[in-house]
């Protein structure tokens, strides 16, 4: 069984470190491991100890924005209206970021030959 496991950073914390050693468990029952990262890091030299198969694409994270402060140049705009738009603003620009993304995940699970696509999001 062929899985691509997406990963949603490229630091070695908890969830990555869990995701190696799930990678490592399942080597035994013949599991193939392939991963997709956000970005070159710890996780993807890892992964090349490994020799698993690392995609790196930017994909844009759906959780975990800070808001704006009340401060600023906004004496105008109370942040209660301005944070609203900010937000729709971030969401479409991530959205359209991780739309044009599909083309290159999907092309590289087909090369991969994936028969599970794995995620897990903390956040």
């Amino acid at each position: 069984m062929r899985v691509a496991f997406i990963s949603h950073y490229q630091n070695l914390y908890g969830a990555n470190r869990s995701l190696l050693s799930l990678i490592d468990g399942l080597d035994q029952y013949g599991v193939v491991s392939h991963v997709i990262v956000p970005k070159p890091g710890p996780i993807t030299t890892a992964l090349s100890i490994r020799g698993i198969p690392t995609l790196v694409a930017p994909i844009s994270p759906w959780a975990g924005e800070q808001k704006l402060s009340a401060g600023g140049n906004h004496k105008r705009f109370p942040a209660e209206l301005i944070y609203p738009m900010h937000r729709r603003y971030r969401t479409i620009k991530r959205t359209f970021n991780n739309l044009r993304l599909l083309p290159l995940i999907n092309r590289q699970i087909k090369n991969w030959d994936i028969d599970i696509v794995y995620t897990n999001r903390s956040i």
